[in-house]
């Protein structure tokens, strides 16, 4: 084989996005013709079965939070079981219309908290179907409850970049101060994915159980106010498909599966209707960027310490795949989740005889080094990403 150095490769690409719709307006498309997944029925029966404890919920916040811990509840059992593929919009409407024909004061909460947590092409179902439910609703749940975004909005990063945070401030519904909401995101996987998000009383207590999640890296990480639109680029590029469900997803990413792509949509239409939209637009990950600088810029490190010159076609090969599909803020993150999935594409994209392969593995933790030392991270840090690039203890078959 020519120098052509990978196998076809398997990374998941992720769609080129748009952003989410700003309009209020949204038409309901038609039902599915197809017939349901066998998991459909089971699991909406358990939603409804288990819909009492709404009943206990004296404000809608903690509708909102019940609900989403119910239907959670299910998507997790759904994406660790052995089921017949996710279709979790599909599911959505689903439940909102079982729950319609219900008719039970505990089944109109939960459709009021699946319309303040369904994103956009989602929530006119639930709202559809509570119409026929309205008279069950207690005074303070009857009108729509607009969540809205406040304002204040914080990025934290641990020590090693990738695994972020982005908290944001919402006024809900008879409540005087703001709540916090947790995106969670860990920036050094393709695509970027959901960790430990969650709705909190105040930001110091989302800061403190993201801190908790991370662990030893997040200790001593600050939150900084947003200011620009840039450091919220990680929140953008995080697609809620579920193409992209791995199955390891935690307990906490499927509670809020739909409430994420609500609070980013509630976020987008706050800032622009005070005339500064703070989302910026996505980028296309596979295409948007350019290797030449990491490549010159780690050729001429490695001539420095080394005296010799890398190979160029295995330096270049290396750039490519740890720039492809990764937000730019995080390039040179050497993250335990950043080392590991190159060492994954190692084994699963590049092909084993090619002699490239060997070149471009040889270089593999010196590659890692630099990137460290681009970082400026402690040096116990650098040498736990160089040691865990020099031995792969995946098992190798």
């Amino acid at each position: 084989m020519s120098r052509g150095r990978k196998k076809k490769s398997t990374k998941k690409r992720k769609k080129s996005l748009t952003p989410l719709p700003l309009v209020q307006d949204v038409r309901l498309p038609p039902e599915p013709a197809w017939p349901a997944p066998n998991w459909f029925a089971p699991t909406v029966h358990s939603v409804l079965g288990k819909a009492d404890i709404l009943l206990e919920a004296s404000t809608p916040r903690a509708v909102e939070q019940t609900t989403a811990e119910l239907l959670g509840a299910e998507l997790y059992r759904v994406i660790n079981g052995h089921y017949d593929g996710p279709e979790f919009a599909n599911w959505f409407k689903h439940l909102a219309a079982a729950a319609g024909r219900d008719g039970r004061a505990q089944t109109a909460r939960l459709l009021r908290g699946m319309t303040m947590l369904g994103p956009p092409h989602l929530a006119p179902h639930a709202e559809a179907a509570l119409r026929g439910s309205r008279s069950h609703l207690p005074d303070w749940l009857r009108d729509p409850m607009k969540v809205t975004a406040a304002g204040d909005l914080w990025q934290i990063r641990d020590a090693y970049g990738s695994r972020i945070a982005i908290i944001a401030t919402y006024r809900y519904p008879g409540e005087e101060l703001p709540a916090a909401f947790l995106f969670d995101l860990e920036t050094g996987t393709t695509p970027v994915a959901l960790v430990e998000p969650g709705l909190f009383d105040d930001v110091e207590q989302a800061v403190e159980a993201w801190r908790s999640a991370v662990g030893d890296t997040a200790k001593q990480a600050q939150p900084v106010p947003v200011r620009s639109s840039d450091r919220l680029q990680p929140l953008v590029q995080l697609d809620m498909d579920e193409t992209f469900i791995r199955g390891d997803e935690t307990q906490a990413a499927m509670n809020n599966w739909f409430r994420v792509a609500r609070r980013v949509h509630d976020l987008g239409v706050a800032t622009t209707e005070r005339g500064a939209a703070l989302l910026p637009p996505a980028l296309d990950l596979y295409r948007d960027f350019d290797i030449e600088p990491m490549a010159t810029g780690f050729t001429d490190w490695y001539r420095d310490r080394h005296g010799t010159e890398p190979d160029t076609e295995a330096v270049a090969a290396l750039a490519t795949d740890w720039m492809e599909g990764v937000v730019p803020q995080v390039w040179h993150s050497i993250s335990p989740t950043r080392v590991e999935a190159q060492l994954a594409m190692f084994a699963d994209d590049w092909v084993p005889e090619d002699p490239l392969t060997g070149l471009a593995k040889a270089l593999f933790p010196q590659w890692v080094r630099w990137h460290g030392e681009q970082s400026e991270l402690p040096e116990h840090l650098v040498n736990h990403a160089v040691t865990t690039a020099t031995h792969d203890h995946r098992v190798r078959t």
